[in-house]
């Protein structure tokens, strides 16, 4: 790790969000380079409050004057982006410890309104930033309108996706997991040295460091708010966190621990993700706690999940995962979970509180990837992908009886990972029966990562008789405008990828009904 004790942490955490460091530095440093170059960030907003996020990055850090020093940071929010009308500031602490990274919860806020914030440090000033709060709970809300993106992969393609969204008018961006990507890349013109795989903290970081610089996706943070989760290349291909909390022949938990650590210091994350994962950032693996519920008025609750750090290994073996559920017998296994027991509990407690009449008009269950079946065929039989829901079938079951059995008002699945745009009616336990569908689930595709196997879904797709689309051409994003009677969702593409200001079309439209979670293509 990094030189700083385990018992320092917290004390260094608190105190960095709270501005209480001593030992910071303003006008003794002087700024020879412009230090915001990650842009800036706004995340997990509530009825009155808000992160938000930055990170000073020296231009050289082995000649620096500050490198190694605790830095002040002033921040501001205003009502107006002149900031004539200030309603808070304040000054932080960014420490090397975390490379400088800051994350201010800003809080007596009003509900349901935009602001814009800005950093500095000496005449250094970062890019304007807008953010929103929420509605508080109790109030009826007209509309809202998202977006949802994943899989990022940079050496595959530029993010022109990001200028597209931003025009879009959204309120929130929900991003759903593969923020970066682990494994490296071969030499190409984008890359001439290529990019070598993360192990180390400093891998991570540079990775981060990569993807912020990108002037889309920085700006795109700078617009608005975020709520993320991630998915397995934050840490590596395809892992399974539960069985890391030691040794295994998954990798170490001092790799997982290293990819934590980058994934909060590049965040806007609140201080309370990491109460629980303190030590797992300096020990043993415990957690960076990243599932949470955010409510947007009584309109609607986003249920995000983390189905990565809490689940069991992936059932037996296979070509890329591919698996016959007849002849794997620990697919049985009534206690293999997804998303652990302790998230499990959570998510119950709060799906029980969501019947018609008593909680949200919808019910967005936030996740990483495709949570309806998908049977593949093969050799006159079928196959499933041991990684996605598909090897965690009592997991699945058990969310299913749950929504179910809470009735759950206007449940709707978000997912990526895929790399595929999907529609579907998810249907009940026994996908051989004539049960009703429970709820409606929409999976996206990548913003520049695309499907592996593209001509995959014109025979997957027939054997999944409750996938009302699929298409695996194309990269881009999703929209979602949400009302008390219907939400409205758009798969929206771009016509390439390597433009970094890309034509934007519709490839889809579908509509979901309030009280009925069938999808009607539009």
């Amino acid at each position: 790790m990094i030189g700083i004790h385990r018992r320092d942490w917290l004390r260094y955490l608190t105190a960095s969000v709270s501005g209480t460091l001593v030992g910071g530095v303003w006008a003794q440093v002087a700024m020879t380079e412009y230090p915001f170059v990650l842009g800036i960030a706004s995340g997990t907003p509530t009825p009155t409050g808000i992160v938000l996020w930055t990170r000073l990055v020296p231009h050289n850090p082995f000649n620096s004057d500050w490198a190694d020093k605790i830095l002040d940071v002033k921040w501001e929010v205003a009502r107006d982006d002149k900031f004539t009308q200030l309603v808070r500031r304040g000054t932080t602490q960014a420490i090397p410890t975390l490379a400088h990274s800051v994350h201010v919860e800003v809080d007596g806020l009003e509900p349901d309104r935009f602001y814009f914030y800005r950093f500095m440090v000496n005449d250094a000033v970062s890019p304007i930033g807008r953010t929103r709060t929420f509605p508080l709970a109790e109030i009826d809300v007209d509309r809202l309108r998202i977006a949802f993106a994943s899989c990022q992969r940079l050496e595959t393609g530029g993010f022109g996706a990001y200028r597209r969204l931003m025009e879009e008018d959204v309120d929130l961006v929900l991003f759903l997991g593969d923020y970066i990507y682990d494994g490296g890349a071969w030499p190409s013109e984008r890359f001439p040295k290529g990019l070598r795989a993360a192990g180390s903290l400093a891998d991570y970081r540079f990775l981060y460091e990569l993807h912020k610089r990108e002037p889309a996706l920085s700006q795109c943070h700078a617009a608005l708010p975020w709520l993320t989760i991630w998915d397995d290349h934050e840490v590596f291909n395809d892992y399974a966190g539960a069985n890391l909390k030691g040794e295994s022949s998954w990798g170490k938990t001092g790799q997982r621990n290293v990819a934590y650590q980058a994934y909060y210091e590049h965040m806007p994350m609140r201080l309370s993700s990491l109460i629980r994962g303190v030590q797992g950032l300096t020990k043993g693996g415990e957690e960076l706690r990243i599932y949470q519920r955010a409510q947007f008025g009584k309109l609607i609750n986003f249920h995000m999940l983390d189905c990565r750090q809490y689940r069991d290994d992936q059932a037996c073996s296979g070509v890329g995962g591919m698996i016959n559920p007849d002849s794997c017998e620990i697919l049985k296994d009534t206690k293999r979970t997804m998303l652990g027991k302790e998230q499990e509990d959570w998510l119950n407690s709060n799906l029980a509180k969501q019947t018609p009449g008593e909680g949200q008009v919808w019910n967005f269950l936030v996740q990483t990837t495709m949570f309806s079946p998908r049977r593949i065929p093969w050799n006159g039989d079928y196959k499933l992908w041991n990684d996605g829901w598909d090897g965690y079938p009592a997991a699945r079951d058990r969310l299913v009886a749950a929504l179910q059995q809470y009735k759950v008002s206007g449940p709707v699945f978000i997912g990526g990972d895929l790399h595929e745009n999907w529609a579907c009616n998810v249907p009940g336990r026994d996908l051989d029966s004539n049960v009703r569908t429970i709820a409606s689930e929409f999976v996206g595709t990548g913003i520049t990562q695309s499907s592996y196997y593209p001509k995959g879904v014109d025979f997957i797709k027939p054997a999944n008789k409750h996938a009302v689309y699929a298409d695996a051409g194309r990269c881009g994003y999703g929209t979602v405008d949400i009302s008390k009677a219907r939400i409205e969702v758009r798969y929206r593409v771009v016509d390439n990828i390597a433009k970094s200001d890309p034509a934007i079309s519709t490839a889809a439209t579908f509509v979901v009904e309030s009280g009925n979670p069938e999808i009607h293509p539009v």
